[in-house]
């Protein structure tokens, strides 16, 4: 159902924004092995530490690894000169970047903008990116930026309802598709990110 839902998010720039990170990250690699099971190479590189990109598969839900992101370490983080290098090249047909923000996190606003500008045009070229991203993290200018730069938009949501969390998505903005008029209801578990269709007494 989520497959069906989200399908036009497998196409062009897609972002995916959250708080705490954890839930975006899943869904994004979940969006990922959706694209792989229709035959796209699929690639996945993380932005959570300034380590040599590595990647990281969840539980039933796999990607291929094509890791281009040479040039930065523990010491000297991300090169400054140039955007990320593993945006460059690659024989991948969609890149998911999990936290995105990190990598942007102490960049001024022209090295963020030629980051975003980048993603833009590579789509053009015909790569997809699926990449999450921590407002908490950039500035709102930034955010704002990268939000009109996507095709998509997808907000993860979560609030407290006495001892249980709540988590929904918010679609504002779709690829080729009118935006989603409701919260989406989800759940989290070892699978993944699944559409949660229970029917609640009060």
């Amino acid at each position: 159902m989520l497959e069906d839902i989200l399908k036009n998010a497998l196409e062009g720039l897609t972002v995916i924004e959250e708080s705490s990170g954890s839930v975006s990250r899943v869904l994004a690699r979940q969006l990922g092995a959706f694209a792989r099971a229709r035959g796209r190479k699929v690639a996945f590189v993380s932005l959570l530490t300034w380590e040599q990109a590595v990647v990281r598969e969840a539980p039933k839900i796999r990607v291929d690894a094509v890791t281009e992101s040479q040039g930065h370490g523990p010491q000297g983080g991300f090169p400054r000169s140039q955007v990320a290098p593993f945006l460059d090249g690659g024989s991948y047909d969609l890149l998911v970047v999990d936290a995105i923000s990190s990598f942007l996190f102490d960049r001024d606003e022209r090295e963020s903008v030629e980051t975003i500008r980048h993603l833009a045009k590579m789509v053009k070229q015909g790569k997809t990116f699926i990449v999450t991203f921590d407002p908490g993290l950039i500035d709102d200018k930034t955010a704002a930026y990268l939000r009109a730069a996507a095709d998509t938009v997808i907000v993860v949501k979560a609030d407290l309802l006495g001892e249980k969390v709540s988590r929904t998505l918010y679609v504002p903005k779709l690829k080729d598709s009118k935006p989603l008029d409701k919260l989406i209801k989800i759940t989290v578990d070892e699978a993944g990110v699944e559409v949660d269709t229970r029917e609640f007494v009060g």
